[in-house]
C-alpha cells in the first residue's frame, strides 16, 4: 500500500468524522434545548447533571474536531511539500480513530440518560 492510499483511506475516514461531529452538534443544541424545557416544569430530576454532560461532550466534540483538522492539514502539508512518506502519524490516528469510539459510547449514554429522563418526568405529569 502506497503512502498516498494510507492518506486518502484515513483522509475519507476524517471526512466520515467531521460529517459526524457537524451531526452531533446540531444534536447537542436539541438536547441542550430539551433538557431546558424539561427543567421548565419543574420537575428537574438530574437535569443539571445532564446539562453539564451535554456541556462536557461539546467540549469534547471541540477538541475531537480541532484534532481531526490539525491532522489533515499536516497531511495536505505532506502532500504539498512532498515530504516522505515516514511523517505520516499512523499512530495518531489510531488514537482519534479510538478517541471516536469512545466518545460514540459515551454519548449514546448520555442521549439514554436524557430520554429516560423525559419519560420519567412524562410519568410523573398528570395528562391535561
Amino acid at each position: 500500500m502506497t503512502a498516498l492510499t494510507d492518506i486518502e483511506i484515513m483522509h475519507r475516514e476524517h471526512q466520515v468524522w467531521l460529517g459526524d461531529i457537524a451531526f452531533w452538534e446540531e444534536e447537542l443544541k436539541f438536547l441542550t434545548s430539551l433538557c431546558e424545557m424539561i427543567s421548565n416544569t419543574g420537575q428537574n430530576g438530574d437535569l443539571e447533571k445532564l446539562l453539564n454532560d451535554l456541556a462536557h461532550h461539546k467540549r469534547m466534540i471541540k477538541a475531537l474536531k480541532d484534532k481531526i483538522i490539525s491532522h489533515e492539514t499536516f497531511f495536505h502539508q505532506i502532500i504539498e511539500e512532498e515530504l516522505p512518506t515516514e511523517e505520516i502519524e499512523h499512530e495518531e490516528h489510531h488514537k482519534m480513530r479510538v478517541h471516536v469510539k469512545n466518545f460514540k459510547d459515551t454519548y449514546r449514554k448520555l442521549k439514554k440518560n436524557i430520554f429516560l429522563q423525559k419519560k420519567n418526568i412524562e410519568k410523573m405529569t398528570p395528562s391535561v
